[in-house]
Parts: structure tokens; sequence; C-alpha cells
């Protein structure tokens, strides 16, 4: 069977179970995003983010594939949604319980190769108040083969990763079956939804776990999505096996007979044999009558569904056209900004470059005039050493005329 990992914006509105199961998990956990700010982990092309940015205040979605992201930032718009490209867990692990309100992650679990981490992570944040639903396929109940799987859950393996949350609750998605009255021309359905019977929780489709939401509100009831599939591909299918099982059992009596030793040479067993021949060609007639008819309609179901797939293209192509114009102006914007920036830059270093030098040129005029005003202090040094040598000679000298004079009044005649 083949796998469809992955559903782009076109897919996801078509009608069909897989979009349906994908829309309906958003869908239910619709309620908690009222008012909230949204991280949508493993957010793919961004459908779930765009069905939750209907009621929250923000959403953020955040993918490791690049390609998925700018589909999602092409293709969603809306103000309060962004995305961004980046790996699960480098994402979480530096996320704060005041950044966010509530942790969305649909199908991303069995991709991650750190997923013990995420959760741990994850659980960090339900600690201090963050809301956190999150969903992975019962991949390995159904045996499931898919190479983009790194981690195949069913039920206990699902309950065992988020037993580090304490207060986790458990819910269930399956597919459901029912019966349909019609005529040729379709019209509006007029549908009755009850639940019967006993599930086999063990063999949900895909399991979901909801920490610190209103589990018991947003699971008051069952909520129920459907998508009416009529293509009577099982009804073929049933047939078939039916066929196989005949043809299996006429086989089977044959070499039974055979190990048994009916020989040819009786009467009764050629007649035996003749008939079982008769009855074997006759049923072989009409498992391919039947298996022509079945190849008719399966021809007739690939034709419509090859016209859809190329109605898809066709669409899907135009939006392509229309939204490269757009992608191409963001490319310029981006490169103009980036150019700007680079200016700034240079422009910037520049200022720097100048003010080093301005702090270059002023320590080195300061410098200058710190040796300049030494060497004025060293000269005023000097002449005021000078000066003193003067007065002190000057005193010395009116001493001695003092002397002198005071001897000639004394009557004494001075001796030189």
């Amino acid at each position: 069977m083949g796998v469809q990992e992955r559903l782009s914006l076109e897919a996801v509105s078509a009608h069909t179970l897989i979009a349906v199961e994908h829309r309906h998990r958003y869908e239910f956990v619709r309620p908690a995003c009222a008012g909230a700010r949204v991280l949508d982990l493993c957010c793919g092309t961004g459908y779930g983010s765009a069905i939750m940015a209907e009621v929250a205040a923000s959403v953020v979605g955040v993918d490791r594939d690049a390609a998925a992201v700018d589909t999602a930032q092409a293709g969603i718009v809306a103000e309060n949604v962004t995305f961004a490209a980046a790996d699960a867990l480098d994402y979480v692990r530096t996320l704060k319980a005041d950044d966010v309100d509530l942790v969305v992650c649909f199908e991303g679990l069995e991709h991650l190769p750190d997923v013990e981490e995420v959760v741990k992570h994850l659980a960090r944040l339900v600690a201090g108040g963050v809301g956190l639903v999150a969903s992975a396929p019962n991949s390995a109940t159904f045996e499931e083969e898919n190479e983009f799987h790194l981690t195949d859950f069913d039920l206990p393996a699902f309950r065992e990763l988020f037993g580090v949350i304490p207060e986790a609750t458990i819910a269930y998605q399956s597919h459901a079956e029912g019966s349909l009255i019609r005529g040729r021309s379709a019209g509006d359905v007029n549908a009755t939804v009850r639940l019967s019977g006993e599930q086999d929780l063990d063999w949900a489709n895909h399991f979901l776990m909801l920490a610190g939401v209103d589990a018991d509100g947003l699971l008051a009831a069952a909520d129920a999505n459907l998508q009416l599939a009529v293509a009577p591909v099982s009804h073929r299918y049933m047939r078939h096996l039916e066929q196989a099982n005949r043809g299996l059992l006429t086989t089977n009596g044959r070499l039974l007979r055979e190990r048994l030793g009916l020989g040819a040479g009786g009467g009764a067993s050629a007649t035996l044999r003749a008939e079982d021949e008769l009855a074997a060609s006759r049923r072989a007639e009409a498992e391919l009558a039947g298996s022509l008819e079945a190849v008719r309609q399966s021809e007739e179901e690939l034709q419509r569904r090859l016209a859809e797939e190329l109605d898809n293209v066709e669409v899907a192509i135009q939006r392509s056209a229309e939204t490269r114009p757009l992608v191409e102006e963001e490319r310029r914007r981006t490169e103009q900004e980036r150019h700007r920036a680079e200016q700034e830059r240079q422009r910037a270093d520049e200022e720097r470059h100048r003010a080093e030098q301005e702090r270059r040129a002023a320590e080195e005029k300061l410098r200058f005039e710190r040796d300049e005003h030494r060497q004025r202090i060293a000269q005023l040094t000097a002449l005021r050493e000078e000066r003193d040598g003067y007065r002190r000679a000057w005193v010395v000298v009116q001493s001695s005329r003092i002397t002198r004079l005071a001897a000639r009044i004394a009557g004494h005649r001075f001796v030189a």
C-alpha cells in the first residue's frame, strides 16, 4: 500500500477520508485554542495552523522541512500566523512556559529521532502551565510499513512515552462504518450518528494525548467528522476474495483425490473428475467474467480519479503561477534589505574606523600636550631655583651691607 506522508494544501482540502481524518484533529482541538498563543509543532504545510488561527491569538508553525515551511508561508495568509523552519528538539529546548499557552503536535512524534527528549521538554512546559495535545498513528498494531517513521506506536508504547506527564488523558480516533441510501443524483445527506457497540481501543487508527487542557470538555461527547466514501472498492475486494477462496477449495479437493489414489482407471473417478473439471471450468469462466467486469469498473474509477487529479494539478499550477510573483517580489525585497543592511554595516565600520582614528589623534595630542606641560614645569622649576639663588645672594649682600653700616655707627672699623 502506498504511503501519503505529507498532505499538500490541495490534498487536505479534498473530499477524501485521509483529508477528513487530518482536518478532524485540528477541528477537535480548536476550542482549546481560543485566545491562546499556540505552537503547531511539526506543522507540515500549515493547514492545521490556519484552522487554529481562526480563534487563536497567535499561531507559530514549526517544521524541520524547509520546503513545507515555504509552502505554508506562500499558501497560508493570516496576520496571526507565522512559520519557522527548525528542528523540533532544538525549538522546544529553548522554549519557556511564559512563551506559549498551548502546544499542538499531530502526526509528528513518529518522525522524530529524539522523541523521548522532545516529550521531556513538553512535560516541562506542561508542568509550567502550558497545555499540550499530541497524536500518533497506531502503526505498530496495523504493522504499517512506512519508511518515514522512526518509531511505530501501539497503545502501550504511546502510554509509556507520555508516562512522564502524570495528568495525561488518552483519546482514540477511529474510522467508522455506516449505511447510505441514495439515488443516482447526489444531493444533501441527512445523517444520524450513533455510537454502538464496544470500541476495541487497541485497534484505534490514531491515539491522542491531552494534558493541561479541559480534556473533559473536549471529550464530553464523541466528536465525529464523517466523509462518506461510496466507491465500491471494498465490495469488489471481498468479491475477489470469495472467488479466490472457491477456486482454492476446488484445487484442494482435486489434490486430495489425487493423493488418495483415485486413478483414471475407475469410471466413477473419471466421471467425478470430469464433473469437477466442468464445474471448475464454469467457475473459472464466471470468475473471469467477474474479473473483466471488475477491471472495467476499476478502469472507469481510475479514469475518474485521474481526471480529478489532473484538475487538482491544474489548480495547483495556477496557484503556483499566482504566488510566484509574490515569492519573487518577497525575494527582491529580502535582497534589498540585505543590501541595505550591508551598507549600514559598512557605514558603521567606517564610523568606527573614523572614531578610532579620532581617538588615536586625541591620545597623541594629549600625550604631546602632556610632554609640553612637563617641559614648561621643568623650565619654571629651573627659573624658580635660579630666582631663589639670586634672592639668597641678594639677602647675603644686604646682610653684609647692614652689618658694615651698624659697625660704622658703633665706631668700629669693619675689617673685610
